[in-house]
């Protein structure tokens, strides 16, 4: 059996984890699963969110090439509203080929 990332869903305030690692959807299809991912942590859950950043087109190696589909801060700064966050921010990353650019996302629900 497979789901859609899109679609799959989990209890609200079940968990207290979500990692979201390197997943690229157009800006409302990301904003409506993170959005929902937020709503399934507990208080005090966690989500990290970690891709691609739209400047690593330009300024870094490898990833997606299609501007449409990366992370930045601004991008994810509707979902930073809903959660003490703790980083947001564009991060380099060492690869055998360069440097990459990333995007983190790392916070907290409050009660």
């Amino acid at each position: 059996m497979t789901d859609d990332v899109t679609t799959w869903t989990a209890p609200r305030a079940s968990l207290d984890l979500v990692l979201v690692a390197y997943l690229h959807l157009r800006e409302d299809d990301a904003l409506a699963v993170l959005t929902r991912a937020v709503g399934w942590l507990r208080p005090g859950g966690r989500l990290l969110v970690l891709g691609h950043d739209v400047a690593n087109i330009e300024a870094g190696v490898g990833g997606p090439q299609e501007p449409a589909i990366l992370h930045s801060v601004a991008g994810l700064a509707p979902v930073a509203r809903l959660l003490a966050v703790d980083r947001l921010e564009q991060v380099r990353r060492q690869t055998p080929a360069g440097i990459a650019l990333d995007t983190v996302l790392w916070g907290r629900r409050t009660a």
